[in-house]
């Protein structure tokens, strides 16, 4: 190493001089950084940079690649030629300070004939004159480093030799590894304010596959400042950032249980003796032996309710609808899934929207008796009950469980006591009956069958002298008796034998609980007393628990076959809480006295035991905060907004330690050396309390005025900072005992995110207004020098150069509302799972879904693993000091998520549902492939056919000859919904010839959510692709699709694939109704939209209507042909289009260019005349139109039109043509009638209008009688010439 080695021979016979080309050979991977020519097309010139005075600038450039390296680096950087090698970032970081001596040393020398510039300058050409008189090699106005180190020795300034190769490579040196000095000399003492504003600039983060190497200001859309590149930046991070990291996340553990929300009971013993319950998203099967969990992953939203099966293995919950969706899409769901392998997946059932109404979320779940039923409460307004045969999906009866805003049902109870004998003799339970319970009602519905179909009849229960109140839960005690719970903690007894009593009716109050501390009630936010919520059998159902607000479990009598006495009592109670708990689920578990509770506080306790345990601690509000200990990576503190401050071991998976301190608590932080704990409060306070004794306050401040949402200490523990939402920045002194070093002011909103310098002297902060800024630490005051060469101790800051990639499509810039770049501590090599890999970083957002991305994260949309878990947004993330953790906080769903860093992920896979021996799984039948023809059979021919073999051999081998391979592949759209099970079929037609139709099915899987689906097919040569009909045939449990596109490659003759792109819906009930498109090749196909269509009724008497009100909507698609939408019909509620009243609709048309509407009504209703004022139509990416009315819609007043055309800005009479309609009823008998006549006039599409929508003929006098001609006139656009009509009349 470090040997000239002398050149190569002359080759032997060849001319004098000539040296033959080395032969390259693999050497080892000798890493090394150098300035390089620079790519002319896309490296910008350094500022200063005159190319015809000094030539190309030199660029930093990789040597020494591996060959897979050279490759794939070669489309984006050249050979490099210049040997200065890169100094390391804490050179370019500890740069600032260097020039600022600089700068300094060249002001004290500073005189009144010398300004800083001269002195420079004379003294950098006084090094080149020298060496030209030594005769060295030294270009007029150009420096190597070893001039320029001498230099500033003379001027009293020390440079080293990495200080020095890293100015050349900040400011700029040619290809020969030479500073101009005059560049250097300008830049140095110019305004930084200028040197800003000249930096060169690109729009938007890097793009995958493209040159990445451009250094200089990067602006984006999510920041308001720009960011900049390292001095040292080459690109080649950015190659990194454009794949999937390696490294993933997989749940580990999840503190907490839904008992904030939840209605009904969702804890339960499983047939293993495991606990099954939810949280968030995610279903949790706990096992209390191992203190371990399992996890069910299939739900995207909320979980609000469960129900177990009688086997205590199948397990249904039912999530919210996902709000992020669409409107079609915006469809609630039933899981059902096997709790001993939660992976699996045994069905689904859908509750789409219909007529435009949302289910919204799944209220309550019950399975029968026997398990052969699964009752279904919806929350739609009226509480719709479905009845399912869940094994076959299969609907049996549906009806109104309670009207009411949800959740007005609470939950569902069947009678397990309805004993019958099956075929063979043995006792089943029978799906006989069941109740549903609510705001101040129970329902109860009793089977019956009419004309051999399943009905369900149903009769409300009597409170009689029981007080009209909330039933708050439910539970059958024997087959005639129900038991519930009420607000005040006391018990009512109904009889539904018909026995003692009316049917259905409250016979016995019995008291019980007391009521307990009062909470927000669920149906509508108003705090209430919450009263008995859980009810349990136990012991061979000898026994009824019940569990209050009060903190206490009551075990009662039933061996009477009645609720006897009190045999037990238990209570619960917790060091450091004033109120008690609310018990929100019991479970006891089968043939014992073991039970569990659940309770609002978010734990899982075993409360059977002599001392009640608590088996899953959770939080006790919305939790905001985590933090990890820096020098114990396994322990954990998260803060909630009831005032309480967590501590949490992650390895034993437990709580360690809570204390409250009396104010909700919003952010969180450990001081570096462990021994504090840094509490931001939402009253602006900062509490700093001991770690080793939570009870213990070490300081307090109250400098802030709002909340305090952000905390950090500095590296060195010197600092402390707080970012509040009055826009400022307060710095505390901790060796003074926490008092005020500074105050940072600057953002124009609330601070959100904040991290350190290295050397503890920097801030970096965010703040709502998506601004990046700078502050000195001591002073407080704004730096506006960038700090591009700045190490920053974390990463937690959503914007910056680093982290400009992390933002997906269609997001803003509050979508992202916590990050955390990973750790590289020396302290934690041995057992960091990421030693020796690059950093990642993680980001949650307020879709529920943690993130993982390659660090820096600098391509645009880059590619990340996305892991659900959350329901709703995720508040903050964090990487443990070791990597071995990462920590998500839920904010409502009042989790904590505990995820294990996988170094190398592993991809999600698809789990079949096991066969269960005692029930049988639903499997839809397999799709024929219809229209597809049976394979080719030919028949032996004899021995003397006339050579008919030969010609039928010739033919056969003729058409397989003008056969090709044709793959065909379609991507359905990455939407909520947007999956189906249906058959799908295409036409293909060419210049030459059509395809027919093909049926594309070669996999169970096909045409999923997002998929990507090949098909390989022998067509024939179809030529020029000009169209494509593609649909879907409805035959399926999903019949709706969401298309994104489809491509067509001839790969025998290997040609360019052509794009049909549709990004519509393929549905009956969804957008135009349309299950078969005709698509063309390009991309003008247009996109379905969304509007939100406000309707705003005069305030004149009799304005409003009660009739149906319909809209029509007409745009002009890519093409400038003019498109009509369907005729939406405009209702939500009872009570539309009232007097004064703006009524607001969400529709989805697929018409290009919206140009004008069509309004009006049936004129159906005991009120049908309307007085329109006006129309706003709004929809994102599309400016607001108006489309002003002010005009009766009436058969008795004005124009005596029940519909009008209305266009942008002006009324309906506007652009407005008066026809006269001539109508002549045939002389011959009968012809007259006394129906309602419409006419449809179609106009030419030239002039942009399709047709007038069915206009009624009805005049004041005797209409379309024998023998007449009758004269109406209308009102609308110009239609031009009118080829078609349709006339009709109704049969009435």
């Amino acid at each position: 190493m470090g040997q000239a080695h002398a050149p190569p021979p002359a080759h032997q016979g060849s001319p004098s001089g000539y040296e033959p080309r080395p032969v390259i050979r693999n050497h080892p991977r000798n890493i090394k950084r150098t300035i390089v020519e620079p790519n002319r097309d896309q490296d910008a010139a350094p500022i200063f940079w005159t190319t015809g005075r000094w030539g190309e600038p030199a660029r930093l450039e990789k040597t020494g690649m591996t060959a897979n390296e050279a490759k794939r680096a070669k489309k984006h950087y050249q050979t490099p030629n210049a040997p200065i090698p890169e100094p390391s970032k804490e050179v370019f970081a500890a740069l600032n300070d260097l020039e600022m001596l600089m700068r300094a040393t060249l002001a004290a020398l500073a005189n009144f004939n010398e300004d800083e510039k001269m002195i420079l300058s004379r003294r950098l050409n006084l090094e080149v004159e020298t060496a030209q008189q030594r005769g060295e090699y030294s270009p007029p106005g150009l420096l190597n480093m070893a001039q320029f180190r001498h230099a500033w020795k003379k001027l009293s300034v020390r440079v080293s030799e990495e200080q020095a190769a890293a100015v050349f490579i900040k400011y700029g040196c040619d290809t020969q590894g030479l500073l101009p000095l005059d560049l250097f000399v300008a830049k140095l003492l110019a305004s930084p304010a200028r040197l800003l504003a000249m930096e060169p600039e690109q729009k938007g983060p890097y793009k995958a596959g493209r040159d990445a190497s451009f250094r200089g200001k990067v602006t984006y859309r999510y920041c308001r400042k720009p960011v900049f590149t390292p001095s040292s930046w080459d690109g080649s991070p950015a190659y990194r950032s454009a794949k999937k990291p390696k490294a993933g996340l997989q749940l580990e553990f999840v503190y907490g249980y839904a008992g904030h929300n939840n209605t009904a009971p969702n804890l339960f013993w499983t047939a293993d003796f495991k606990i099954v319950y939810y949280i968030a998203s995610v279903g949790v099967v706990y096992d209390p032996v191992t203190h371990t969990q399992k996890f069910y992953e299939g739900h995207d939203n909320d979980i609000r309710c469960m129900a177990l099966h009688p086997n205590r293995i199948i397990v249904a919950t039912g999530q919210m609808a996902n709000a992020l969706s669409s409107a079609e899409d915006d469809m609630p769901y039933v899981e059902i899934w096997d709790s001993r392998k939660p992976g699996a997946m045994i069905g689904r059932l859908s509750f789409p929207n219909e007529d435009g109404q949302s289910y919204r979320f799944i209220v309550a779940l019950g399975f029968s008796g026997a398990g052969e039923r699964l009752v279904v409460v919806t929350g739609d307004n009226r509480h719709t009950v479905h009845i399912y045969h869940w094994k076959s999906k299969t609907l049996v009866y549906q009806d109104v469980g309670h009207n009411g805003t949800p959740p007005a049902v609470f939950g569902v109870v069947w009678n397990p006591f309805t004993m019958e004998s099956n075929a063979d003799g043995a006792p089943v339970c029978a799906p006989k009956m069941f109740v549903t319970y609510g705001v101040k009602h129970m329902k109860i519905w009793t089977v019956a069958h009419v004309d051999s179909k399943e009905t369900y009849q149903t009769s409300m229960g009597k409170f009689g002298k029981a007080p009209v109140a909330d039933v708050m839960s439910a539970i059958f005690i024997n087959a005639g008796t129900i038991v519930t719970g009420a607000p005040d903690g006391s018990l009512l007894v109904w009889d539904v034998s018909g026995q003692r009593g009316q049917f259905g009716a409250c016979i016995q109050i019995m008291s019980a609980h007391d009521p307990g501390p009062k909470a927000p009630r669920m149906s509508d936010g108003i705090m209430a007393l919450q009263g008995v919520r859980a009810l349990c059998l136990r012991a061979n159902n000898t026994e009824l628990c019940t569990g209050g607000s009060d903190g206490t479990v009551l075990c009662w009598d039933l061996a009477g076959g009645t609720l006897g006495r009190i045999v037990k009592k238990i209570e619960l109670q917790q060091v450091g809480e004033a109120k008690p708990c609310s018990f929100r689920a019991l479970d006891s578990r089968a043939g014992s006295y073991d039970l569990i509770a659940g309770t609002d506080r978010c734990e899982v306790w075993e409360v059977t035991k002599p001392v009640p345990e608590a088996l899953v601690q959770g939080h006790t509000d919305d939790v905001c905060g985590v933090a990890f200990h820096p020098k114990r990576p396994h322990k954990f503190a998260t803060v909630c907004d009831s005032s309480n401050v967590f501590l949490w071991n992650a390895r034993r998976r437990q709580l360690s330690a809570k204390v409250s301190v009396q104010a909700a608590a919003r952010s969180v932080a450990f001081s570096p050396n462990g021994a504090h704990l840094a509490v931001g409060c939402a009253t602006g306070a900062v509490k700093i309390l001991l770690v080793e004794d939570l009870t213990k306050k070490v300081a307090e401040q109250h400098h802030a005025k709002e909340q305090v949402c952000v905390i950090k200490y500095s590296p060195d523990g010197t600092k402390l900072a707080a970012g509040s939402n009055d826009n400022y920045i307060y710095i505390y002194n901790v060796l003074q005992g926490y008092a005020k070093l500074a105050v940072c002011r600057g953002h124009s909103s609330y601070v959100t995110h904040l991290d350190w310098s290295v050397d503890s002297r920097m801030l970096q902060s965010n703040c709502g207004a998506y601004e990046l800024l700078y502050f000195e630490a001591r002073t407080g005051k704004q730096v506006n020098i960038n700090q591009r060469d700045t190490q920053w101790d974390s990463w937690t800051c959503v914007l910056g150069f680093d982290v400009m990639g992390v933002w997906q499509k269609d997001t803003d810039g509050t979508d992202i509302n916590s990050l955390c770049r990973s750790n590289q501590l020396p302290g934690f090599r041995d057992v960091d799972p990421l030693v020796g890999d690059e950093s990642y970083v993680v980001t949650a957002s307020d879709d529920g879904k943690l993130r993982i991305f390659a660090y820096p994260c600098v391509i645009e949309h880059a590619p990340g693993r996305s892991y659900i878990g959350h329901a709703s947004h995720v508040m903050g993330v964090r990487f443990s000091p070791d990597n071995n953790f990462v920590m998500s906080v839920g904010g409502d769903d009042r989790s904590c998520m505990q995820w294990k860093v996988l170094p190398i992920a592993h991809d999600d896979v698809t789990v079949d549902a096991p066969l269960l021996a005692d029930y049988a799984v639903y499997k839809p039948p397999k799709r024929e492939a219809l229209g597809e023809a049976p394979p080719l059979v030919i028949p032996a021919a004899p021995m003397d056919d006339g050579g008919e073999a030969r010609r039928n051999a010739e033919k056969e081998a003729a058409m397989r000859a003008n056969m090709r391979k044709y793959e065909i592949v379609t991507t359905t759209s990455n939407i909520k919904g947007a999956g189906t099970d249906c058959g799908v079929f295409l036409q293909i037609y060419g210049d030459k010839k059509a395809s027919g139709q093909v049926v594309l099915e070669n996999g169970p899987d096909n045409f999923s959510k997002g998929k990507v689906d090949k098909f390989l097919l022998d067509l024939p040569v179809m030529g020029t692709l000009q169209r494509m009909i593609v649909g879907q045939d409805e035959k399926g449990n999903m019949p709706r699709w969401h298309l994104e596109s489809v491509s067509v490659q001839n790969k025998t003759d290997n040609e360019a694939p052509v794009m049909f792109h549709c990004g519509q819906w393929l549905a009956r009930d969804v957008g135009d109704g349309r299950t078969v498109r005709t698509l063309t090749p390009g991309s003008n196909a247009m996109a379905s939209r969304r509007y939100k269509v406000s309707t705003r009724t005069s305030d004149i008497r009799g304005a409003g209507t009660d009739a149906n009100v319909y809209i029509t909507l007409f745009g002009e698609g890519p093409d400038g042909k003019p498109v009509k939408s369907n005729n939406f019909p405009l209702d939500n509620s009872a009570n539309n289009f009232e007097r004064n009243q703006t009524d607001t609709f969400d529709v989805e048309a697929m018409i290009g260019d919206l140009k004008y509407i069509q309004i009006g009504h049936d004129n159906t209703g005991t009120a049908p005349g309307w007085h329109l004022q006006d129309v706003a139509i709004t929809s994102p990416g599309m400016a607001d139109m108006q489309f002003v009315a002010n005009r009766w819609l009436d058969v008795n007043e004005g124009d005596k039109q029940t519909y009008v055309l209305l266009y942008p800005g002006a009324g309906a009479e506007k652009q407005i043509h008066e026809y006269r309609i001539h109508a002549f009823t045939s002389d011959i008998r009968g012809a007259g009638t006394d129906a309602n006549v419409t006419i449809v006039m179609f106009g030419d599409a030239a002039t942009g209008a399709l047709n007038t929508g069915r206009i009624k003929l009805d005049s004041s006098k005797n209409d379309f009688e024998r023998g007449n001609e009758d004269i109406f006139y209308a009102k609308f656009s110009d239609l031009g010439e009118i080829p078609e009509v349709e006339i009709e009349h109704d049969n009435s």
